[in-house]
């Protein structure tokens, strides 16, 4: 297992292929490894579906939230796998809208949120609520 960021370069040309959906080719930036669940390891995405973005920082919600708060606590996450097509997923689920935001979980454990869907329809998931996997290589017997 490992839990390294496979991070190329982006260029900003590139970062407005992403905003109009024009997917760059399948080498470039896309993951090399299996997303999986943190508590599960349900698969999330498989080699090769989503592509890195890095930064745009944006609050995410706990996965924990402390008892009798009455604020929904969040942290500031960048680095995110992103997806322009719900079905690429292989196990999410979507939350109902919280204020305007629609937000990413395993489908499997309900663990999350995991990531959100963007303003302009780009569904992000975030590296740290996820880990990677490498696919095992077929070997010869």
């Amino acid at each position: 297992m490992s839990s390294s960021i496979h991070s190329p370069d982006q260029t900003s040309s590139e970062s407005s292929n992403l905003k109009e959906g024009i997917c760059p080719s399948k080498s470039e930036r896309r993951n090399a490894e299996m997303i999986l669940c943190h508590h599960c390891n349900s698969i999330i995405l498989r080699v090769g579906d989503s592509i890195w973005m890095e930064g745009n920082e944006r609050d995410i919600p706990l996965a924990r939230q402390r008892k009798g708060g009455d604020l929904t606590q969040t942290e500031k996450l960048q680095g995110w796998w992103t997806v322009k097509d719900m079905f690429t997923f292989e196990n999410v689920g979507f939350t109902n809208s919280v204020d305007g935001i629609r937000y990413l979980t395993c489908a499997d454990c309900d663990f999350g949120p995991i990531g959100r869907v963007t303003e302009d329809n780009l569904h992000i998931v975030a590296h740290s609520r996820v880990k990677m996997e490498s696919v095992p290589s077929p070997t010869n017997s």
